[in-house]
C-alpha cells in the first residue's frame, strides 16, 4: 500500500513537472516572437534605405530640395511623367523637379505646404498630372504612404476630407482593410513591419542600400529628374486605354484646387502641362478623355487669372522618344524640355500648332 502511494506520487510530480516545462516553453517562445518582431520593426522604422524601392530615395533627395528651400524659378510637380520628362539643368530660369512616382494632386499639395515654409518661393509653380491622377489615387497607400510622402498627419487631413466629400476611395484601396483608418494610418506610418514584408522579401533584407544612396545622389544632381523607361522607342500601351470616361475624383479635385487656391493667395503663377503619350496608345484611347480633361482644367484655373494653361493637351509623341508605354526616355525628355522651355518664356507661342512643330521638326 505504501509503495502503492509513493506510486501515485511520483506520478504526479512528473505531471506536474510537465506542465510547468510547457509553460516556460511557451513562455520562452511568446518572449522570443515579441523580441524578435521588435526587432524587425525597429529595422523597418530606421533603416528605411536598406529594403524600399526606389520611391524612398527619390522622396528623400525632393524632400531635401524643398527642406533646404533649394528650388530655383521653376517648380515643378506631377507624377512619374514628369518626373522623367522635364529636367529641370535644362530650363534657362532653373528650377526643381518635385514630382513623384505614381503620385496625384494629394501627394503635391502637402509637398507644396512643406515648400511654403521657404522664405523665398519659386516665380512660377507648374503642375504636370496625368488624366489617371485627376481621377485616382491607386498609389496612395502602396508607394505615398509607405515611403512616407505622405505623413501621419497629412493621412488624418485625407481621411478628414474624404469623410466630407463623402468619397471613400481611400479607405477601399488601404492595405489594412479590415483595420480602422486611424489604426492603418498609424501603423503605416509608424512602419509597422507587416505593411512592408514585400519590400522585405524584394530588397533581401540589407540589399537595397547602397542602390538607394546611388540613386538619391543621382536624383539629387539631376535636381529631381529621373528616368523610368530607357528604351529607344516604346510601341507598349499605357493606362490610358483602359479609360472609357473621365470623372474626376472629388477629394484629388479637392487638393488640386487647393494647390491653386494656396499659389493664387501668393501671387505665384501656376502653369498646367500635359505631359505627352506615345503615339501608340494615342490610337487606343477613347477620343473623349482628352475633351474632358481639357474642360475640367479651364475650369478648375477659370478664377485665377495668373493660372494658365500652355501646350496641347494630352499631346501625342512619337513612339520613338518613349523609354517604355508610360514614360520618356533621355532624348524625348530633352526634347519635351526644350519645349517646356520655350512655353516659359512669355514671348514665345503656346498654341497646340506650335507644339506639334516643335515634336514634328
Amino acid at each position: 500500500m505504501k509503495l502503492a502511494v509513493r506510486f501515485f506520487e511520483s506520478r504526479a510530480a512528473v505531471a506536474g513537472d510537465s506542465e510547468a516545462v510547457a509553460r516556460r516553453y511557451i513562455g520562452f517562445l511568446a518572449l522570443a516572437f515579441v523580441g524578435i518582431f521588435g526587432l524587425v520593426w525597429l529595422y523597418t522604422a530606421s533603416l528605411p534605405m536598406a529594403f524600399l524601392s526606389r520611391d524612398y530615395p527619390a522622396w528623400l533627395a525632393k524632400r531635401s530640395m524643398i527642406e533646404s528651400c533649394d528650388l530655383g524659378q521653376v517648380a515643378v510637380f506631377g507624377d512619374s511623367r514628369t518626373m522623367a520628362g522635364i529636367e529641370p539643368n535644362l530650363l534657362p530660369l532653373g528650377g526643381a523637379n518635385l514630382a513623384f512616382s505614381g503620385s496625384s494632386p494629394i501627394e503635391a499639395y502637402f509637398a507644396v505646404q512643406r515648400m511654403l515654409l521657404c522664405k523665398t518661393l519659386p516665380k512660377t509653380v507648374v503642375l504636370a498630372f496625368s488624366v489617371g491622377g485627376f481621377m485616382s489615387d491607386t498609389n496612395y497607400w502602396r508607394s505615398s504612404a509607405r515611403v512616407g510622402i505622405v505623413n501621419f498627419a497629412a493621412m488624418r487631413d485625407v481621411q478628414r476630407e474624404s469623410r466630407r466629400l463623402h468619397d471613400d476611395e481611400m479607405l477601399h484601396l488601404t492595405d489594412g482593410e479590415h483595420l480602422t483608418p486611424l489604426l492603418s494610418e498609424a501603423l503605416m506610418a509608424a512602419r509597422f513591419p507587416s505593411f512592408y514584408f514585400g519590400s522585405l522579401i524584394d530588397g533581401f533584407g540589407f540589399g537595397r542600400y547602397l542602390y538607394n544612396k546611388r540613386m538619391e545622389g543621382k536624383i539629387l544632381s539631376a535636381r529631381g529628374e529621373a528616368l523610368f523607361g530607357t528604351d529607344a522607342g516604346s510601341h507598349d500601351l499605357a493606362s490610358e486605354t483602359e479609360l472609357s470616361h473621365f470623372t474626376p475624383s472629388p477629394v484629388v479635385n479637392y487638393y488640386f484646387r487647393s494647390i491653386l487656391a494656396e499659389m493664387a493667395k501668393r501671387d505665384v503663377p501656376v502653369v498646367l502641362l500635359s505631359m505627352p503619350i506615345n503615339d501608340a496608345t494615342c490610337q487606343v484611347m477613347d477620343p473623349s478623355l482628352r475633351p474632358a480633361l481639357l474642360a475640367y482644367l479651364h475650369q478648375a484655373i477659370a478664377a485665377d487669372p495668373r493660372a494658365t494653361m500652355v501646350g496641347p493637351t494630352m499631346p501625342c509623341w512619337p513612339n520613338r522618344f518613349f523609354g517604355d508605354g508610360f514614360h520618356l526616355n533621355a532624348a524625348g525628355a530633352e526634347r519635351y524640355t526644350a519645349t517646356v522651355a520655350r512655353w516659359l518664356q512669355p514671348a514665345e507661342p503656346q498654341s497646340a500648332a506650335a507644339a506639334a512643330l516643335v515634336v514634328e521638326r
